[in-house]
């Protein structure tokens, strides 16, 4: 491996390349879960576990995976899937709470153009009641 390689593949592992800081998708992931985000990722982890290596949990036992059985491209593609999970469980939840706002909006339109309505009539009786004894004292 040349000098340039070497420098390359260090800097990458380290994290930096010239000026720039690569950012370790891994590293931010497992930063942000909150408590929520951890249960629910352990469950999104041991189905993913289940599905890519069915024959560690033939039998109830303590399921160990060697390192070059979980590798970082296992890892990130549980990181992408769990992500992406979660962006459509938000999303769903999102477009519920939507929904429901804006059927709440609705039946607040509706009661306010009722509520417009008895407004006007009522108006439209006081001016007639108004004109009726204009016309009654006139006669």
């Amino acid at each position: 491996m040349d000098e340039c390689k070497l420098k390359t593949t260090l800097a990458k592992r380290s994290g930096q390349v010239g000026n720039y800081e690569l950012i370790d998708e891994k590293k931010v992931f497992y930063e942000n879960l909150t408590e929520f985000g951890q249960q629910e990722f352990h469950k999104f982890k041991m189905n993913f576990l289940r599905k890519h290596f069915p024959e560690k949990f033939k039998n109830n036992q303590v399921i160990v995976l060697f390192e070059r059985e979980f590798t970082e491209e296992v890892e990130l593609e549980l990181i992408r899937g769990f992500t992406e999970k979660m962006i459509r469980e938000e999303g769903k939840r999102f477009l519920e709470f939507a929904a429901k706002y804006l059927e709440e909006k609705e039946k607040q339109e509706q009661k306010q153009k009722e509520t417009d309505k008895k407004h006007q009539k009522k108006l439209l009786f006081k001016i007639l009641n108004f004109f009726k004894k204009k016309q009654n004292s006139n006669t």
